[in-house]
């Protein structure tokens, strides 16, 4: 190869020699230039505060093993509670949290349906005995379907907004009564990806019956700051959209959506396993009881916290700009965060996208075809 170059310069001169060299950069710089918007979207931008006043516990392996379906297997039991495990572990978790300082809770999950009245009544009276606040996903529904009509949507609704804000939800599935009635808050967790099934912005708000309703990342965003709903307000348009909480601003994209610059998969959010802060008193051996609990308050004091499923197993994993396989209580958690640096002016606002926003397609959240059955 280098004999052939050699040749090649010494036939054509050094004018032929610095004209190779010219093209051969121009084909370089032209490559490069094709493949700098994929790489761009991937890029966790230097100006991104990094640190997070976030963390996510996650419904993993070890979770499911020891607290879900395969506990039940594992005892030849067929497994009949709520997906993916009983909600009485998520009282024991919202009781965890409280003792270890938590600022709020949020749940990536939906609880549709009334189950075990003992498991439920576990998890209900843990959420009444609050703080912290408890947020509770609901998910849209692209079609009609029977909504809770004991509840009041008010309560869970945004301030000041104007006409037609957010997508627009034919029907919801709520949390169910007692949850709500016991003092938790609603969100919305639905996520909606581009055509090529890339998620790259996030619903801000939720339109049903003339409610206007948070998303859960908007909610995640309120309860870090400390704000309600209601101090919520939406105005603008076009490029000067923008969502306002106490004075300050962070704007929106097409659609009131935001468009979220995702960090690479594991590099902002602290990670704690659920079955980590939920197992049981006798499991500990001598003095570690009090050292764990030391441990929880360290990681969890005066912070947001938000529980989703990060098992392959579950259905959770969606693919965004930093990768696949990324959990989606992440991307939720990426929102919120970019949310929180906006509004304390720590990083650049994203570049706008004119593409238009995907329409609901067919409703397939494992979730609540599990709870449907």
């Amino acid at each position: 190869m280098n004999n052939n170059l050699k040749r090649a310069f010494g036939t054509a001169g050094a004018c032929g020699a610095a004209l190779a060299c010219a093209l051969f950069l121009l084909s370089v710089v032209a490559s490069a230039q094709q493949k700098a918007p994929a790489q761009a979207a991937a890029v966790w931008p230097a100006t991104m505060n990094p640190v997070s006043e976030i963390v996510i516990v996650a419904v993993d392996a070890n979770t499911l093993y020891y607290l879900g379906p395969e506990k039940s297997k594992r005892s030849n039991q067929a497994y009949t509670g709520p997906y993916p495990m009983h909600r009485m572990w998520h009282g024991r978790l919202v009781e965890r949290l409280r003792e270890a300082g938590a600022r709020a809770v949020a749940f990536d999950m939906l609880f549709q349906q009334t189950w075990d009245t003992r498991d439920d009544k576990i998890f209900t009276d843990a959420v009444s005995a609050g703080p912290p606040p408890v947020i509770a996903g609901f998910d849209i529904i692209p079609t009609p379907h029977a909504v809770n009509p004991q509840v009041d949507l008010r309560s869970y609704a945004i301030g000041r907004a104007g006409a037609a804000v957010g997508r627009a939800a034919p029907a919801l599935a709520l949390p169910f009564e007692g949850l709500l009635k016991a003092g938790a808050y609603t969100a919305g967790r639905s996520l909606y990806p581009d055509a090529d099934g890339t998620l790259r912005r996030v619903d801000m708000f939720v339109s049903h019956q003339g409610y206007v309703l948070p998303s859960l990342s908007l909610a995640v965003f309120l309860a870090a700051v400390e704000a309600s709903p209601s101090e919520v307000s939406v105005s603008g348009s076009g490029v000067s959209r923008v969502v306002s909480v106490r004075g300050r601003s962070v704007p929106l994209s097409q659609g009131d959506t935001l468009q979220v610059l995702f960090p690479p998969h594991k590099s902002v959010f602290k990670t704690v396993s659920y079955y980590d802060i939920v197992k049981v008193k006798d499991s500990f051996k001598a003095g570690a009881e009090a050292k764990h609990n030391e441990k929880m308050r360290e990681i969890f004091k005066d912070r947001v916290v938000i529980v989703g499923y990060t098992d392959t197993s579950t259905g959770a994993l969606i693919t965004t700009p930093a990768g696949a396989g990324y959990p989606r209580v992440e991307a939720i958690a990426a929102a919120a965060n970019q949310m929180l640096n906006l509004y304390a002016g720590k990083n650049a606002v994203p570049a706008r996208t004119s593409e238009p926003r995907p329409s609901p397609k067919g409703y397939s959240d494992p979730e609540i075809n599990i709870e449907r059955r």
